[in-house]
């Protein structure tokens, strides 16, 4: 490839990059997922702002808190199953552990 060739790729490279939609298009707003169209929120005054912000963070702390109580929920649930299975095949024999001499025979 020559000169010409180079010259001639940049030229309809650059051609291609003014016809790409960028990702903040909002000519068509069909985007799936949970995200929304993003909002201008630079015309708010100092207390707008401000209770914007807080409902943020409220709702950041929300959701972070029902991510801890799950997470507890689910390793409370599985530490129960699995103990159940080592009782129900023998594994564990609660008499044993529970019996005043346990610490004695260790």
């Amino acid at each position: 490839m020559g000169i010409r060739g180079m010259t001639d790729s940049i030229k309809f490279n650059d051609w291609q990059k003014s016809k790409r939609k960028t990702l903040y298009d909002q000519s068509n707003p069909k985007r799936s997922g949970t995200y929304q169209i993003l909002e201008d929120h630079r015309r708010m005054n100092i207390h707008e702002y401000a209770s914007f912000q807080k409902e943020q963070f409220r709702k950041r702390r929300k959701t972070k808190r029902q991510l801890r109580v799950r997470y507890l929920i689910v390793l409370i649930v599985t530490l129960l199953i699995v103990l159940g299975l080592l009782y129900m095949y023998g594994v564990i024999d609660w008499v044993d552990y529970l019996s005043p001499t346990f610490s004695n025979r260790v």
